[in-house]
């Protein structure tokens, strides 16, 4: 099968962001394939994820990756896309219950190489995020108003 995604920021009305749609071969079902955007926290309930929308396309057009083969080239490709200034809440939420998750994982000693190289991607994306925790209350708050 083969899908388009569409990412944060494309605009339709223009020429100018089509490379934020991204056509990717797979021999993953529909559902699968919904279930590994949404493992990697690319595609959210609510559309706060850098993927904003996805769909089956012809088998006829020509594929950018194939995942899940070249996942991590589709997700660093999409991370360099979308500009990680305009991450959402949700999305950083979201990256840091993953991380978590992950973290417990490796505590109980069941860390595997594929954890360990997904916690690099999270760290990396977390440090570059506009969102941190704040230390006093535990609440989610701009980077900027924690260095203001």
């Amino acid at each position: 099968m083969k899908f388009e995604l569409v990412l944060r920021g494309f605009d339709g009305s223009t020429d100018e962001t089509d490379d934020l749609v991204i056509w990717v071969g797979s021999n993953l079902s529909s559902q699968d394939f919904e279930i590994w955007l949404i493992a990697r926290n690319l595609l959210l309930a609510d559309r706060s994820g850098v993927v904003i929308e996805w769909s089956v396309i012809p088998d006829s057009f020509e594929q950018d990756f194939q995942v899940p083969d070249e996942g991590v080239q589709l997700e660093a490709r999409i991370r360099e896309l979308v500009d990680i200034s305009t991450m959402t809440e949700r999305e950083f939420r979201a990256l840091q219950a993953e991380t978590e998750r992950r973290e417990l994982v490796t505590a109980k000693g069941e860390d595997t190489p594929e954890n360990d190289a997904r916690l690099v991607v999270l760290s990396d994306l977390l440090d570059k995020a506009p969102w941190c925790i704040n230390m006093d209350d535990g609440t989610i708050v701009l980077k900027t108003a924690v260095t203001s």
